[in-house]
């Protein structure tokens, strides 16, 4: 009897140990009971969300190593490379560490940061209670549901050898494969949507702002779960199309989240400066500033400017794409500036229809991408643009600066790949030397940043010749 109630005891033991392998093995954060999901205010119908643990049978896409099954298009260990490697796993995890909850505290949040649907809405795969599954739980973070849709209707039929992707998107599935497509349903939480926002008062609370997304940059940082074509004729500039789509859709969205802002009766606090630069406040109050310097043509000293970044990134583009359309964005967002500079004294229902008309324009330029010739000559003249502007950008400020370095390194990323040119060695080391100088905004001199990128300008020239 006592070796029986011993070896019961065994077994115990050695089950509780694999569990906690598992844990750290997984990185499966301990829960901390039953969480109070918030509820709705009222039914919503739709398509429900069936959860990730769904797609985790080893023969659909869990398996540990990836298998390269004739006939298949994808590798069948996507939930696996979700699940150990990717962050947005971990998204509703951060909520529960101390930082979050000092946010939450700042904010004087109702309810802890992993109940409040002010935070679930972009850190979990979120949904109202009437369209949960079976399995639904926001501790999943942001999972395959996030991206790809809920999965209700299409998640047995897809399984089918027959079955088409177009079928499964006729049935709730989101079409990542559409560039255009995905990065809107990136942007809905890394800019923000009808119904999620990051603004100054959750900055200033601790929450880091969102003003770096690129597209083409987070995409090659992601862990791929998905199967990289072969290099072909075709693909090769694909770098170069989904920097352009993003810069064009990035901007798109920010205009309607100002729009929003500016316009809605129900925000909570018109001027909202996340929308402004945010260096043009916190910096060192200097006697020789260079702000002094460059002076504040267009608006009164103690203004912040309008936060440009994503549009001077875009002005390039446009002007490759369609010189009228790119005249008509100069001339809105010259308006545009205009009226954000004027802050106390503009109109905001001016700056919200502006702005609208902002992203009219854009979505113009949207439709003619679509048969934009995007090679080794486009990557080119991009690059050479961008870095030829490179006072404008510079005086911009440091927002602009940044975003102008992501860019040439993900446009010079492409051209590096296809193109051996005499000087990429140098182009190369002198876009890690921009970089470098960005690091410490405190010291941001727009006359140094002109300086380093002009030197990249004419390095690009020599490369051609």
């Amino acid at each position: 009897m006592i070796n029986k109630k011993i070896k019961n005891f065994i077994s115990i033991i050695s089950l509780i140990t694999s569990f906690l392998i598992l844990l750290l093995i997984f990185q499966i954060p301990i829960s901390k009971g039953d969480i109070v999901r918030p509820k709705p205010k009222k039914k919503v119908t739709g398509i429900k969300f069936m959860s990730p643990g769904t797609c985790a049978s080893s023969n659909c896409h869990g398996a540990a190593a990836p298998r390269n099954r004739p006939g298949l298009d994808i590798n069948q260990n996507e939930f696996t490379i979700w699940f150990t490697k990717d962050s947005h796993r971990k998204a509703f995890d951060v909520l529960l560490n101390q930082e979050s909850n000092q946010i939450a505290k700042n904010l004087r949040l109702q309810d802890p940061p992993e109940e409040s649907e002010e935070c679930l809405v972009c850190h979990t795969t979120y949904a109202p209670a009437s369209l949960w599954g079976k399995e639904f739980d926001f501790s999943d973070g942001v999972s395959c549901e996030s991206c790809h849709g809920p999965s209700e209707k299409w998640l047995g039929p897809h399984t089918a050898s027959d079955w088409t992707t177009e079928k499964s998107v006729e049935l709730g599935m989101y079409d990542t494969k559409n560039i255009f497509s995905r990065a809107n349903i990136c942007l809905g939480c890394h800019i923000g949507d009808e119904t999620k926002t990051v603004d100054h008062e959750m900055i200033a609370a601790g929450h880091p702002d969102l003003n770096r997304f690129e597209l083409d940059t987070f995409i090659a940082f992601m862990p791929p779960h998905w199967r990289k074509p072969q290099k072909t004729d075709e693909n090769l500039w694909a770098g170069t199309e989904i920097w352009s789509i993003g810069q064009a859709t990035t901007l798109k969205q920010s205009m309607e989240q100002l729009a929003r802002r500016a316009g809605s009766k129900t925000w909570h606090a018109w001027p909202e400066f996340a929308e402004f630069n945010c260096y043009s406040c916190h910096h060192d109050l200097k006697d020789d500033s260079w702000r002094q310097a460059v002076g504040y043509d267009g608006r009164t000293p103690g203004i912040p400017p309008w936060n440009s970044a994503r549009y001077v990134l875009l002005r390039p583009l446009a002007s490759e794409i369609s010189p009228d359309l790119s005249n008509q964005l100069d001339k809105e967002i010259s308006t545009l500036s205009g009226l954000l500079n004027r802050i106390g004294s503009g109109n905001p229902a001016q700056i919200s229809s502006t702005a609208t008309k902002v992203a009219e324009i854009i979505d113009s330029l949207e439709t003619q991408m679509q048969g934009l010739q995007v090679d080794e000559n486009l990557t080119y003249d991009l690059m050479l643009k961008i870095s030829a502007d490179g006072q404008y950008i510079a005086n911009s400020g440091i927002r602009s600066a940044q975003q102008a370095a992501v860019a040439l390194e993900t446009l010079f990323y492409n051209y590096n790949q296809n193109v051996k040119g005499q000087s990429n060695q140098q182009i190369s080391d002198a876009i890690s030397k921009l970089f470098d100088y960005l690091e410490e905004p405190e010291k941001y001199n727009p006359a140094t940043f002109a300086s380093k990128i002009r030197n990249i300008n004419q390095l690009l020239r020599s490369n051609a010749q």
